[in-house]
């Protein structure tokens, strides 16, 4: 049974507003998108909603570091949660900004999709060298960094090299996602995985956990897949089918759109509520969309599979590939059933 203290991160969209257009946004943002910026005291009220001990706002966008008054509004949400961190392409964030990162223990999840030949490819020319400079101001403000790649069949290549690259910049985490068929990500079939991809991408995600665990780089993982090639963390709870792992969506997570929707993930557009006109309690725990995640038999394709406590696929691959929320996860290569992606032709 799911209890509103097994929330324990909250992400808000506090920006759609971004300094580059990337070639895989899967929220479309892009320079001028500030139209669509939600307001300051709406998002205090959506902070005072998910107000609680143990609980951890990550703010993302867009680009957070194009709000003006992005200092003041994580001044806000600190007052309200145990801590808070920010997605960010690094690029907008100045020295007063690093100070306050810092000063405040802030981390920062700085976007890198790949060596420069992909990364500029998808987030525009120069960026790759741009957004490592950023990095390395960050590492030097005392800024804890993390490093975020999309995994995509341009970068599959080159995770190990990324891996080595976070560590020379003094990165303290380097966590990989598959690249989403959504937003702009939706208009490149091509560099989406297949199914051989993705067990060849969750291999090396176990290859550099095994290399990189007595070292001070930490190896994650976004991708519900990548948990199934690693060893059980604890033997006894996996037999007794407890959740270990995994996507978190609905049972320790949510996303929160600037305008108060409340979201399983940034990936499955199907409202759960909204956090500006209902309580945190209604939303979490008596969402309908959140408590199809909570029970193994609303898993049609997964409930039988021995991964199901440290996996259960990306729902929102599933939804997308066939409209079936609690379906077979397209990328998955432990199914049996339904179909999977191919090589494109």
């Amino acid at each position: 049974m799911v209890s509103l203290a097994d929330l324990t991160s909250v992400t808000v969209v506090v920006t759609r507003n971004c300094n580059l257009r990337c070639r895989w946004c899967f929220e479309d943002s892009a320079p001028g998108c500030d139209r669509q910026e939600p307001e300051f005291p709406s998002l205090v009220r959506i902070f005072e909603r998910v107000a609680g001990r143990g609980r951890h706002i990550t703010f993302t966008g867009g680009e957070p570091f194009a709000r003006a008054d992005i200092l003041e509004l994580l001044e806000a949400a600190r007052r309200h949660v145990d801590s808070v961190g920010v997605t960010t392409n690094g690029l907008l964030v100045d020295d007063d900004g690093a100070a306050f990162l810092a000063r405040n223990r802030i981390p920062a999840a700085v976007s890198l999709d790949g060596p420069p030949e992909v990364n500029d490819y998808v987030r525009g020319r120069g960026n790759f060298e741009r957004t490592v400079e950023a990095v390395r101001r960050l590492v030097a403000a005392g800024v804890a960094v993390n490093i975020q790649t999309v995994v995509s069949r341009r970068s599959l290549p080159f995770l190990a090299d990324m891996a080595r690259l976070a560590a020379s910049l003094g990165v303290r985490l380097i966590a990989f996602q598959r690249l989403m068929p959504f937003g702009r990500g939706a208009r490149s079939a091509g560099d989406l995985l297949t199914t051989e991809d993705a067990r060849r991408a969750a291999e090396e995600y176990a290859r550099l956990v095994a290399a990189h665990s007595h070292g001070p780089l930490r190896i994650k993982t976004k991708d519900p897949l990548h948990y199934t090639l690693l060893p059980p963390r604890d033997g006894a709870q996996l037999a007794a089918g407890a959740v270990t792992g995994g996507c978190r969506a609905g049972l320790s997570a949510l996303f929160v759109e600037g305008d108060g929707t409340a979201l399983a993930c940034p990936f499955i557009r199907v409202p759960a509520g909204n956090l500006l006109a209902q309580s945190l309690e209604q939303v979490w725990l008596e969402s309908r969309v959140l408590r199809a995640f909570r029970s193994r038999s609303n898993y049609v394709a997964c409930r039988d599979c021995t991964h199901w406590p440290r996996c259960r696929g990306c729902r929102a691959y599933a939804l997308e590939a066939a409209g079936d929320l609690m379906g077979t996860d397209p990328l998955c290569w432990h199914s049996l059933a339904g179909d999977r992606r191919r090589e494109p032709a």
